[in-house]
């Protein structure tokens, strides 16, 4: 029974502004997982202005770390028809992403720094397991 205010907060909320989406109405269109992702794109300082193109990017940047996990444990079980794929680098990154985010969570808990590491690993693991899935000479 929320409320997501739309317009900066120079601006109040009502009816007749029509500058806010109830929860209800918000989750017809989007997921709470995507509305969880949005949220963690900011700092908890700051303020956060909902409109629907940043609800449109924060649910196009979770398919990313979606699709690397779900070709990741579709490799691992051998269900993922590929080549071969660099692991030992994929290991690397794995571990460097955990020190950026336990760093950036130390860090006054810098949510947006979070997601950049976890961004950075999936787009880096699916660069490699999409590169193995091609045949050669194809680009």
């Amino acid at each position: 029974s929320g409320h997501l205010h739309a317009k900066g907060k120079e601006e109040k909320m009502s009816k007749s502004l029509k500058n806010y989406i109830t929860i209800k109405d918000f989750l017809k269109t989007f997921s709470p997982d995507v509305f969880r992702f949005f949220c963690l794109r900011s700092s908890y300082r700051s303020a956060i202005d909902y409109s629907d193109s940043a609800m449109l990017q924060a649910q196009q940047l979770l398919l990313g770390p979606g699709s690397f996990l779900e070709d990741a444990r579709a490799y691992m079980k051998g269900q993922l028809a590929c080549g071969s794929v660099r692991e030992a680098m994929l290991w690397e990154r794995l571990s460097s992403t955990k020190r950026a985010v336990k760093a950036a969570l130390a860090d006054d808990f810098d949510t947006p720094r979070v997601v950049d590491a976890i961004l950075g690993l999936a787009h880096h693991g699916n660069g490699q397991l999409r590169a193995s899935l091609k045949k050669p000479g194809e680009r």
